[in-house]
């Protein structure tokens, strides 16, 4: 059977393990949204696409 210090601490770093989950997940689906934008403005320019990005 785990102490309550030991259930303590694995409590503490997974809260700490979705925080930092949360905050990637959140950066990474920025980059992609602005990815889209650049590929929409190089559109309107008359250019191709710099990025392969697929949202889902």
């Amino acid at each position: 059977m785990m102490c309550k210090q030991a259930v303590n601490e694995l409590h503490r770093q997974l809260e700490e393990l979705k925080r930092w989950h949360a905050v990637t997940v959140d950066r990474e689906e920025r980059n992609m949204e602005l990815k889209m934008e650049v590929n929409d403005l190089l559109k309107e320019a008359g250019k191709p696409p710099k990025y392969g990005v697929e949202l889902g």
